[in-house]
């Protein structure tokens, strides 16, 4: 009888320190995520030399590596070299830049373009770009070493001036330099490139 009360003594003495303790438990786990707009461009403008009923005139002499016609991204034209002469106000390329309005993204662009009449071939180098406004020739914001090289900094404000303004160098022959519309919509043309990414 003695053993059997110990036993049963102990079994409940047993339970009753296994009663407080958990053995299993769930908890849930909050999840978020923080997501943002994504870029979307949008050019409004074209990269124009000679908008509206202006020209570049070629004055019939010889054409050397000197002679050549800048279009700033401020969209102010000047001439370069003894061959060419013309307006002197032109059209920058423009894009505009839509996202979430306060990151900071990167604006990178390609260095050349090339214009075409559908058979003769005109380069664009040299290229630039600007924010907003845009700049003089001498004094761009950045310019344009290849698509993801040496991009500028930009940081987003989420208003119109969220913009990029696109200028470069025209450079060619004497055999180019003809009576004819060039751009780079024709056959060969190159168009410029713009990238933009977030950082």
């Amino acid at each position: 009888m003695k053993k059997t009360l110990s036993r049963l003594v102990l079994g409940v003495a047993a339970g009753s320190a296994l009663s407080g303790q958990v053995l299993a438990a769930d908890e849930p786990i909050d999840v978020y995520a923080t997501f943002r707009a994504g870029i979307a461009l949008n050019q409004t403008a074209e990269m124009d030399f000679t908008p509206g009923s202006t020209f570049v005139d070629y004055l019939g002499g010889a054409v050397s590596g000197t002679d050549f016609a800048r279009l700033a991204t401020n969209g102010t034209v000047d001439y370069v070299g003894t061959q060419l002469l013309g307006n002197t106000s032109g059209q920058a390329g423009l894009v505009a830049i839509s996202g979430d309005g306060a990151s900071t993204v990167n604006i990178s662009c390609s260095p050349n373009a090339v214009i075409s009449d559908g058979t003769r071939l005109i380069e664009i180098s040299q290229m630039q770009i600007s924010t907003d406004t845009g700049k003089a020739w001498a004094a761009p914001d950045d310019t344009c070493a290849g698509l993801g090289t040496s991009p500028l900094a930009y940081t987003l404000v989420g208003t119109a001036s969220d913009r990029v303004r696109i200028g470069g160098r025209l450079t060619g022959s004497a055999a180019d330099f003809r009576n004819d519309d060039f751009d780079s919509t024709q056959a060969s043309g190159v168009p410029a490139q713009l990238r933009v990414v977030y950082q």
